[in-house]
């Protein structure tokens, strides 16, 4: 039997404030294994793959940092 693993997605898409064009847009996917049979354990597992998935999208926004150009408001 499979060890039991936590599984989650996050979507980042960024848009342009004056017209709603999408600048840049990712899907984070990602599980981790859960280290025993609790609810500690599930909750631990989860927030080592939210950590995992918010440490790509930082990196990728930062790669990207200087093609993101302030747009105009209204």
């Amino acid at each position: 039997m499979a060890p039991p693993r936590v599984v989650g997605a996050v979507n980042l898409t960024l848009v342009r404030a004056n017209d709603r064009r999408s600048i840049v847009g990712r899907q984070y996917r990602g599980e981790e294994r859960v280290d025993g049979d609790s609810p500690e354990a599930m909750a631990e597992a989860f927030n080592r793959l939210v950590a995992r998935l918010v440490a790509e999208a930082v990196r990728d926004l930062q790669a990207v940092k200087e093609q993101l150009v302030r747009t105009p408001g209204p």
